[in-house]
């Protein structure tokens, strides 16, 4: 038992970014008063210079700036992530005085200058930990999707107007609910486009919902925010198996592809998700809840969504002037066996996008660049081969094969809005392009604001059952049975093949590792209110919810 090696005490300590409701480095400088200077100090004989500067001004707000909006030459990240890449060692040690740069990476002290790093402090916090914290920070307060600064509950799950009636509860304030609803496509299925604008669906993201995983192994059980890993990891470098977790959680505190967000868009970051969801309903109208149960006091909750459940998915994009687009709707639909997807866009081949293209400017022709994107959409021939693959997920996520259609920029942004906003057609079972050695399923783009966003990788996987159960079938894996020796591991996030929902009450516990009782597992005493959850094992002859098989259960692969 590796956390029983590990001990009990150390946990409580190491962990909790919070501690008694104040921050746990309240008082010490942050942000660009002690950033650049530092960045000055040990990289200014090579960052002021050529390619790889990001420091250009001995203005320190300048070069504050440039940190969150200039980009790294090899990663093409932003300069702050790159920083946090390369500065996110393995211990508190530095890495080898000659130790060569790693291939993509874009910074690196080197040197004595690295040796030194490892062992400078501000106000008795190792630099390198300072800036690690500062610079994602910078991040998240400079608006991206998803990028914690720290590990603790946002303060939309507290916002005061969020309603509750029975069969329903808001995750979102209603009011930006209303601006998300106003982007909603039409869907070509008539039943999943009023489930989508339905009154009773109710509609979630990361931190309405606190997207969170389990750990119900060992000793210090609960259920954890998916920071929390992350969180673990880094502030124990000096323990190999805790700072393991480091490569199943990710620099923006998420796990790592494939789990990481909506499919396909691990190398996007021109994405907004939020999600939705709708329970089914008896024929007296009342909600039918999810069914929940454990099989111990302290071991893995479990549920199980009625029949007829649907979840969804909206992605959205940002235009140049920042104004949200949706370019893709998933669906997921519960049946008694499983889960029926789809997957809504405007187009379904490259050719249909060609044909509205043509439509929409019909002087096309005295357009170089709209010439070369038609052109491109009508040739077979533009596919490259390209693959997926998961390090950290390997032994559960095979490597996936296929080909990426990444069509031209497109220069006439009011075009991509208006081959966006039309009627969204299903694309199960669909082909966008193939010829006779490759074929894809979805396009790509070279342009950031396009008909999907650079670095969209959908065109890999064929929408059906039995291709997105790849990913779901694994909610719940136990991440030692990747690694064995990794202490404080837990389990791949989701239940019942659904990653983002959860049950759990959202309290503070479980942005720590907490343990009393239950460790933080409480059921959402609001869920309970609104009649959405219930307590109890399913009937194995129920025709209304049917435990699905757990990778919880499963051997190692």
């Amino acid at each position: 038992m590796h956390r029983l090696n590990a001990g009990h005490g150390f946990i409580f300590i190491l962990a909790v970014v919070f501690a008694h409701g104040k921050p746990l480095f309240a008082g010490v400088p942050s942000g660009e008063s002690v950033v650049v200077p530092k960045l000055r100090e040990f990289c200014q004989s090579c960052h002021a210079v050529g390619d790889v500067r990001f420091i250009r001004s001995a203005d320190d707000h300048v070069v504050w700036v440039e940190l969150f909006k200039g980009k790294a030459p090899k990663s093409g990240k932003v300069w702050a992530d790159a920083i946090v890449d390369v500065l996110s060692w393995p211990s508190n040690d530095p890495p080898d005085f000659e130790s060569p740069i790693e291939p993509g990476r874009d910074w690196m002290p080197k040197g004595s200058k690295r040796l030194a790093l490892a062992t400078d402090t501000v106000n008795g916090e190792l630099t390198r930990h300072m800036l690690l914290r500062e610079l994602r920070r910078g991040v998240a307060a400079d608006g991206r999707e998803g990028f914690y600064p720290r590990c603790a509950p946002s303060p939309k799950l507290v916002d005061p107007a969020l309603g509750l009636r029975k069969g329903y509860m808001d995750f979102f304030n209603p009011a930006e609910l209303a601006s998300v609803k106003e982007l909603l496509p039409v869907l070509s299925d008539a039943t999943l486009d009023q489930v989508m604008r339905g009154a009773e669906t109710m509609w979630y993201d990361e931190e309405t919902m606190a997207f969170s995983y389990q750990d119900s192994e060992e000793t210090v059980t609960g259920v954890r925010a998916n920071c929390v890993g992350r969180e673990v990891g880094e502030r124990n470098a000096d323990n190999p198996g805790i700072f393991k977790l480091t490569k199943y959680f990710g620099a923006d505190y998420r796990f790592r592809e494939p789990f990481r967000k909506a499919a396909g868009t691990n190398d996007v970051e021109n994405v907004k998700v939020v999600n939705f969801w709708l329970p089914p309903r008896d024929k007296d109208g009342n909600v039918i809840p999810v069914r929940y149960w454990k099989t111990g006091s302290r071991s893995r909750w479990r549920w199980a969504f009625p029949v007829d459940t649907v979840f969804g998915e909206v992605l959205m994009q940002r235009d140049s002037a920042g104004k949200l687009h949706v370019f893709e709707v998933r669906t997921r639909k519960r049946y008694l066996q499983g889960w029926a997807v789809n997957m809504f866009r405007p187009f379904r081949t490259a050719q249909e996008m060609a044909v509205a293209v043509r439509s929409l400017r019909p002087n096309w022709l005295i357009d170089p660049n709209l010439v070369q994107l038609v052109q491109h959409l009508d040739d077979p021939g533009t596919l490259r081969s390209h693959s997926m693959k998961s390090v950290p997920f390997g032994r559960i996520f095979p490597e996936i094969k296929g080909a990426i259609d990444e069509i031209p920029a497109i220069a006439d942004e009011g075009l991509v809005k208006a081959l966006l906003h039309r009627k969204f057609v299903s694309v199960e079972g669909s082909v966008w392009k193939e010829n006779p050695g490759l074929l894809t399923y979805a396009p790509g783009s070279a342009g950031e604001f396009s008909i999907v966003p650079r670095g969209y990788e959908m065109g890999l996987i064929p929408v059906n059952d039995e291709s997105c159960s790849r990913c779901h079938n694994e909610t719940g894996r136990r991440l030692g049975q990747i690694e064995g020796d990794i202490v404080l591991y837990g389990e791949v996030w989701g239940e019942d093949q659904i990653f983002t929902w959860h049950l759990f009450e959202p309290n503070r516990n479980i942005f720590d590792v907490y343990d009393e009782s239950d460790g933080s597992r409480v059921v959402n005493p609001r869920m309970v209110q609104a009649g959405l959850v219930s307590q109890g094992q399913p009937d194995t002859g129920s025709n209304v919810w049917r435990a699905l098989p757990s990778a919880y259960d499963k051997a190692a692969p």
